[in-house]
């Protein structure tokens, strides 16, 4: 969905662009070591959290 020049998503879409995004970059990691609702990336030092919805 689109409105005028930007592109509107909802939060799953947001979630499914950030893992795919995040995937093809380089040295990044992710797993699920808390719970499987919880999507686990760790990009150099940082560690962010997506939750699946």
């Amino acid at each position: 969905m689109t409105d005028g020049d930007n592109v509107m998503l909802d939060g799953g879409q947001l979630q499914e662009t950030a893992r795919r995004t995040a995937d093809a970059l380089p040295l990044v990691t992710n797993g699920r070591p808390f719970t499987k609702n919880l999507d686990v990336y760790k990009v150099g030092s940082k560690v962010r959290g997506l939750p699946r919805t």
